[in-house]
């Protein structure tokens, strides 16, 4: 009698489907795409993504592997660009991934953590922390992040203080998210306000590139704090100088500062007769949206 023949694992019709989906996978982990001329020869290349549907349709139901794909390329390309990286480029990227999978929270985070402190504003990472909200309507973590956005780019305490409040109502929301809700009604650009949020960005899991670049943002905050604080001792001093002389008069008036500050440098006195650190040469700058600086002129 002879013996039944054994099925194969997978057989030729399944497989199919790989066929024509593993060459986008290695597409999208190979360094085969070309450099634009205006960019350096050592950077790194870009990936060419379909768009809109024919991204879903080039995944072939696919979708979650090739989200988790993209994620690690997209992680390997910011990790060598931290201080020169082309924010709309990352803000496709990770627009990318948020279609392929929405569920993507490790996208949304960094959306918000890493987008708007790097371009000044919120038009790149309000798009993607509006899907997180209604991908995700019962975390707090997203109207929270968007909510402080707001409050700090665009100045919108009212809107800000409706996101706020309405993460504050969802269950797990820590008791900071409520002390945030309540600074609405103070000045833009509070200082602690900026650092208690920072701080809570911190507290989250995150690649380390993130999380090396939310430190760097903790200290030039905290570095600022220092620099304001004798910003306001300067202004009770009669006749100051705009140079160097500034800083004896403060030792001579008693008054101290660290001698290393928080991002590592010294004070000194810029060319415009400002305290600044040696580190980074200027200071800490609270944006205004132009339609905003606009309206105060």
């Amino acid at each position: 009698m002879a013996m039944p023949k054994e099925r194969p694992l997978l057989s030729i019709s399944s497989l199919r489907p790989l066929v024509f989906v593993l060459p986008l996978l290695v597409a999208a982990t190979a360094s085969n795409v070309h450099l634009s001329a205006s960019r350096p020869a050592g950077d790194t290349q870009r990936m060419h993504l379909p768009q809109g549907a024919w991204l879903d349709a080039a995944a072939l139901g696919y979708n979650n592997l090739l989200a988790e794909v993209l994620w690690i390329r997209t992680l390997s390309w910011f990790g060598e660009h931290v201080h020169d990286a082309d924010y709309s480029y990352l803000s496709h990227l990770l627009a990318a991934v948020t279609q392929l999978n929405p569920r993507a929270e490790h996208a949304y985070y960094m959306a918000g953590a890493v987008l708007p402190w790097n371009t000044g504003n919120t038009e790149l990472s309000r798009p993607l922390l509006e899907k997180a909200m209604r991908t995700f309507p019962d975390d707090w973590r997203w109207p929270y992040y968007r909510g402080f956005n707001v409050y700090w780019f665009e100045h919108d305490h009212a809107e800000a203080g409706r996101l706020l409040s309405r993460a504050a109502a969802l269950p797990g929301a820590p008791p900071l998210v409520v002390r945030l809700a309540l600074r609405m009604q103070a000045s833009a650009g509070d200082l602690d306000t900026a650092q208690l949020f920072v701080q809570q960005l911190l507290m989250q899991k995150q690649d380390a590139h993130i999380r090396a670049q939310l430190e760097q943002l903790r200290s030039t905050i905290e570095t600022e704090q220092v620099l304001r604080s004798l910003d306001q001792r300067l202004a009770l001093l009669p006749g100051r100088f705009h140079d160097a002389r500034v800083l004896q008069q403060l030792r001579e008036a008693g008054v101290t500062w660290p001698e290393k500050l928080p991002d590592g440098g010294h004070i000194i006195v810029s060319d415009k007769g400002e305290l600044v650190s040696s580190a980074a040469g200027k200071r800490f700058r609270v944006f205004v949206p132009s339609k905003r600086r606009d309206a105060n002129q």
